[in-house]
């Protein structure tokens, strides 16, 4: 599934639901943790990025629609706060719960730069 423009994003308490704008057709699904803040980052180039929190306290999910990959990054041992993506979806920055650090990785190679 490509992720364009043509796709609409609701974000619930623990679950992200994609639908195509067209026909409101459900196309993806994804499971998280608990997600009050409606946390959620997609990339705003041609390639197709979303990052949300994963299904475990402090982790995110990094999906990229182009190539079906999904990688999950132990980001804090706290919660997340805020998280975002770069304009073409290469980097991901994280912010804990804590308040203490903000902390940017590769989303090709889950790493901390």
């Amino acid at each position: 599934m490509k992720l364009r423009k043509d796709k609409i994003i609701v974000v619930v308490q623990e679950r992200i639901y994609v639908y195509n704008f067209s026909d409101l057709r459900l196309v993806d699904a994804v499971d998280t943790y608990d997600n009050p803040k409606g946390l959620c980052a997609v990339s705003n180039d041609n390639v197709p990025i979303m990052a949300c929190l994963d299904k475990k306290k402090g982790q995110v999910k990094i999906i990229n629609y182009e190539t079906n990959k999904n990688t999950q990054i132990d980001a804090h041992t706290s919660g997340i706060s805020c998280l975002s993506l770069n304009f073409n979806g290469s980097l991901l920055a994280t912010a804990s719960d804590k308040g203490t650090i903000i902390k940017i990785f590769s989303t090709a190679d889950p790493t901390v730069l």
